[in-house]
């Protein structure tokens, strides 16, 4: 089967590759600039993230976003502003704020500190594994705020705890509000975080959409919409046999339970 896409490079047709979300393209021609100039405004974190380093960067201008979640310390370590915004969240979701720290005369590094004080700042390699998976998605989350574009994030709740999927999802909801022409792609595994996306945009009155992957024939995917009402309710069972694992759990620890009692 030919290639869904593809672009010309003289007289050849070749098929645009992905390595993720985001297309690899290793040719110059008027269409790939264009795809470029597109996707200048399109921002991919990948599952596997990275977070601030132990020892620092150098300083300097920001680095390209990687979708590992690398040059997301330096876009926070050039902009005070950005650095601020997300340190907020981090006081807001766990009790700690982000602070920088020279780490040698050429070098900076970012540390958490506790809001409650008496505590040794904490390098993100000591803390919680969900911590430092997230920095780089809220760091992208809160660029919205000045460059409005497209943050496509693949499990943004990858080690976090139900609850600070909560407060990634009023996060996410929060920038959304305040920028109508910022958007965020959120691809979730996670009950949790759905609903939380689902109450985060009703308190705060944003456009939620819910996209349902599923496999199709040949290895390819389809991608369809999920049916939601005015109050983002579904309006047919897709998501309810999806996430129907936890219910079918807590009925299964019930009889349990009750089985041992008897």
């Amino acid at each position: 089967a030919q290639p869904a896409h593809q672009y010309r490079v003289g007289p050849d047709r070749r098929a645009v590759t992905f390595d993720g979300l985001l297309p690899r393209l290793q040719h110059r021609t008027d269409e790939v600039d264009h795809l470029h100039s597109v996707l200048d405004r399109v921002y991919w974190l990948g599952p596997r993230r990275v977070g601030p380093s132990r020892v620092g960067i150098a300083r300097g201008p920001a680095r390209e976003l990687q979708a590992d979640g690398s040059g997301a310390e330096s876009w926070a370590l050039a902009d005070n502003g950005l650095l601020q915004r997300v340190s907020s969240w981090y006081r807001a979701a766990n009790g700690h704020e982000v602070h920088r720290e020279t780490a040698s005369p050429l070098t900076e590094r970012l540390v958490l500190r506790s809001v409650a004080g008496g505590a040794a700042d904490i390098p993100f390699a000591d803390s919680g594994e969900g911590l430092q998976h997230v920095f780089s998605v809220i760091t992208a989350m809160e660029r919205l705020r000045t460059a409005p574009g497209l943050l496509a994030v693949e499990e943004p709740e990858s080690h976090l705890h139900p609850r600070l999927q909560a407060a990634l999802a009023e996060g996410a909801a929060q920038v959304a509000a305040a920028k109508p022409d910022a958007q965020l792609l959120l691809e979730t595994h996670s009950e949790a975080t759905l609903l939380a996306v689902l109450r985060a945009g009703l308190n705060h009155g944003i456009d939620v959409k819910v996209l349902w992957i599923e496999p199709a024939e040949g290895g390819a995917q389809r991608v369809r919409s999920v049916p939601l009402d005015e109050r983002l309710r579904p309006t047919d069972p897709t998501l309810s046999q999806a996430f129907e694992t936890m219910g079918v759990l807590r009925r299964d620890l019930i009889e349990a339970r009750r089985t041992r009692a008897g």
